[in-house]
């Protein structure tokens, strides 16, 4: 009995010290960084920082730090596929990519040189294709990726790496990946035996040179001899209002449908010698209200719009956006009384203008201006009353919004707008605030303030209430698209056609 006593307790001491030796410490001595203690162990420092809960980097002589187990963490992190170029950008900077790759010192260094200075190498990203590590999403880095996309497309890169250390940055969608290239030696070379008898040598005809091979980036793609893009965009929203004041309410809405049409041939992407893309469309919008004086009205307006679209990079490196449509409406307005029988039915013909600037300034904020505008042209009105005369549509309207990307789905805005009426010298103020999730769902509410008007007594009322729109945008590519811009894609990628 004592013996198996004594067996399960020396069994148990065993498992306890085996399951001591499965846990790596190591005390931390003067001179040792996060790093190099990382190196030590073979384990990446924002591992051990996240085991030993620190919330920075600094450490004491002394401390004693748990290692984790690079074995396990690489079944979690290691082996992971990049099936979607695009489908989940970087939004990080890249001094923070650069820094948190697992490459020398000194080889982060002059990378971030070469970045800052502009020094890079074109580069190709194909299917197939093993990186070290890849950015993804807002400061997360995977490691051992294997891009498994359609091997007949083909994404442009610029090459910051030194030597045998490739450090790319994919231009469609901004993401950082690295690798590091094998040095294949070339085999020795065999010295042939002397022979005593001369060898005749028959004469053979010069050899033609091959072509030279020019850069991926001016590479022909010969089975396609033009590049189409196809870009289909829908936007939709209504709101609610009420003004309490003048015992008023309504609903207005809007609905637009743009099509892109770029051409890569000959290099060429749109126009302005090639810096702007057309958009083509149709835009419609309208209202309806009551008010408790029992008058109604319902107004609705569509017409064709054109215009173009510009997107590069500005000089702090962050992308910037402009866009100018120019409208035509047609718009029949209706009105009655039901207690006095009274109504009327007006016709236009508006044209208008909408201009719009964005300007990222930070990875994760965004600046927005933009103006519209609507010119009546003409009118004609069909009223009971004859002391009527046709209204004037006209309208300006000038604003800006700050952009603030909270998570990877869910962003938000915060606006303020000035707009002028001349039919009735109206001003007014409008604060609106939107949440928008993953870039297609906008909601929030909104605030109208009339600063001064003709009207007596419409100076100082105010009407709100919540809104709600779509904007679906659905990309469709001929056989295929190879992407060759430098600045216009990836910064056309990033705004995301806000």
């Amino acid at each position: 009995m004592k013996k198996i006593f004594l067996f399960f307790v020396t069994m148990f001491l065993l498992f306890g010290v085996s399951c001591a030796w499965a846990e790596k410490y190591h005390s931390v001595v003067k001179g040792d960084c996060l790093w190099t203690i990382g190196k030590k162990y073979e384990s990446r420092w924002q591992e051990i920082q996240r085991a030993n809960g620190l919330r920075g980097t600094v450490i004491f002589p002394g401390q004693r730090l748990l290692i984790p187990d690079a074995k396990a963490d690489a079944k979690t992190s290691v082996g992971k596929s990049w099936e979607k170029i695009g489908g989940n950008p970087y939004k990080g900077t890249a001094e923070w990519a650069i820094r948190n790759f697992s490459l020398p010192e000194e080889i982060k260094t002059q990378v971030l040189e070469n970045i800052r200075q502009e020094k890079f190498a074109w580069s190709e990203v194909r299917s197939g294709q093993k990186f070290s590590a890849v950015t993804f999403g807002r400061n997360k880095i995977w490691d051992k990726v294997e891009t498994r996309w359609d091997s007949i497309k083909i994404y442009i890169a610029k090459d910051y790496g030194v030597g045998e250390y490739h450090v790319i940055k994919v231009l469609w969608c901004g993401n950082w990946a690295w690798w590091k290239e094998e040095v294949v030696l070339p085999p020795k070379k065999e010295i042939p035996p002397v022979s005593l008898i001369p060898e005749v040598i028959p004469e053979t005809p010069p050899e033609i040179p091959s072509p030279i091979e020019l850069p991926p980036i001016f590479r022909e793609v010969v089975e396609e001899k033009e590049c189409v893009q196809c870009e289909h965009e829908v936007d939709a929203g209504t709101g609610v209002w009420q003004n309490k004041e003048t015992d008023a309410r309504g609903l207005w809405w809007y609905a637009q449908y743009l099509l892109t049409l770029q051409r890569c041939e000959d290099g060429n992407m749109g126009i302005f010698g090639g810096t702007a893309v057309p958009k083509v469309g149709v835009f419609a919008k309208g209202d309806l209200g009551e008010t408790d004086a029992n008058y109604s009205w319902n107004s609705w307006g569509v017409g064709p719009e054109i215009g173009f679209i510009w997107t590069g990079l500005a000089s702090n490196g962050y992308p910037h956006q402009v866009q100018f449509m120019f409208r035509t409406l047609w718009e029949h307005l209706h009105g009655e009384n039901s207690s006095s029988g009274y109504h009327k039915d007006e016709n236009h013909f508006l044209l208008g203008y909408y201009a719009e600037y964005l300007r990222k300034i930070a990875p994760d904020l965004m600046t927005v201006l933009y103006t519209e505008g609507w010119f009546d042209v003409s009118g004609s009105i069909d009223s009971s009353w004859s002391g009527d005369r046709v209204s004037d549509r006209s309208g300006f309207a000038i604003g800006a919004k700050i952009h603030k990307d909270f998570s990877e789905d869910w962003a938000g805005r915060l606006g303020a707008q000035i707009g002028f009426t001349p039919h009735e010298d109206h001003w007014g103020l409008n604060l609106n605030a939107e949440a928008r999730f993953r870039e297609w769902l906008m909601l929030g509410p909104n605030f109208d303030y009339t600063l001064a008007s003709a009207v007596a007594g419409a100076a100082g009322g105010f009407s709100y209430g919540p809104f709600v729109r779509f904007e679906l945008k659905h990309e469709v590519r001929r056989k295929y698209s190879e992407v060759r811009m430098e600045q216009v894609k990836p910064a056309d990628h990033e705004l995301l056609q806000y």
